[in-house]
C-alpha cells in the first residue's frame, strides 16, 4: 500500500497533506471504535477534504478475523454517521472503497481456505450499498480489478498488492483526490516567486 500512497503523495504536493491511517489486518469491528478515539472533535476535520474508508477485505476472512455481513454493513454506516452527523464532515468528502477481489489459487491447498473470491464479492457489494443508502461515493476496487484481463498479476500473495496493482488503485484514487481538491495554486508560491520577496518584511502570505 506504500506504493499507492506515494504516487498519491505526488499528485497532491503542495496542496494538501496526505494522512494514512492503515492498520494491517485490522478489520470494521476493530476500526469503528479506533476511529472515536482518532478523530474526537470536529475541529480534527476541520480542513478535511476527503476522508476514505477501505475495509472489507480482512472482514471477509473466513478465519478468526471474520466479520458477519450484517456486521460489517452497520459498522461501515455506523462510521459514515459518526463522521458526517457527530463531526461534522460533509457526506460528499467520504468516500468508500471496497474490497478487492482475491486470488484463491494462491491459498495452500492442504489447509482450509481463508478467502474466496465469492465471499469476497459478498462485501464488495455489500460496500457499495452500504455507500448508495448513506449519499457517498464508492469507488469500485472489486469490479475495476476483476475487470481486468489478468487481474490476478496485479496481486503478489493473491490478496496484496504488487507494484502493477499499486500503480492500478493509484490510477483509480487519484481522480477521486483531485475532485476534493479546489482548484488553486500550491500552498506558498514557486520558489522562482518566492527570491522575488523581500524578506526583511514578514512573509505575505
Amino acid at each position: 500500500m506504500l506504493a499507492n500512497i506515494s504516487k498519491l503523495l505526488r499528485s497532491v504536493s503542495r496542496r494538501a497533506d496526505f494522512i494514512n491511517r492503515g492498520f494491517s489486518g485490522y478489520t470494521t469491528k476493530l476500526c469503528l471504535p479506533l476511529l472515536k478515539q482518532l478523530f474526537v472533535k470536529p475541529e480534527d476535520l476541520k480542513n478535511c477534504a476527503l476522508f476514505t474508508i477501505w475495509l472489507g477485505a480482512n472482514d471477509a476472512s473466513l478465519a478468526e478475523q471474520k466479520v458477519g455481513l450484517p456486521e460489517y454493513r452497520s459498522n461501515l454506516s455506523k462510521m459514515i454517521t459518526y463522521l458526517s452527523s457527530d463531526l461534522g464532515l460533509p457526506v460528499e468528502r467520504i468516500v468508500l472503497i471496497n474490497p478487492p477481489p482475491v486470488d484463491e489459487t494462491k491459498e495452500d491447498p492442504d489447509k482450509p481456505k481463508i478467502r474466496t473470491l465469492e465471499n469476497t464479492r459478498l462485501y464488495a457489494e455489500a460496500c457499495i450499498e452500504v455507500a448508495k443508502a448513506n449519499g457517498v461515493e464508492c469507488v469500485d476496487m472489486f469490479n475495476a480489478l476483476l475487470s481486468q484481463k489478468d487481474w490476478q498479476t496485479y496481486l503478489i500473495d493473491g490478496l496484496h498488492f504488487c507494484r502493477r496493482g499499486s500503480a492500478f488503485v493509484a490510477e483509480r484514487l487519484t481522480p477521486v483526490v483531485e475532485s476534493r481538491l479546489p482548484p488553486r495554486a500550491m500552498i506558498f508560491p514557486h520558489w522562482e516567486e518566492a527570491l522575488k520577496i523581500d524578506l526583511r518584511k514578514p512573509l505575505p502570505w
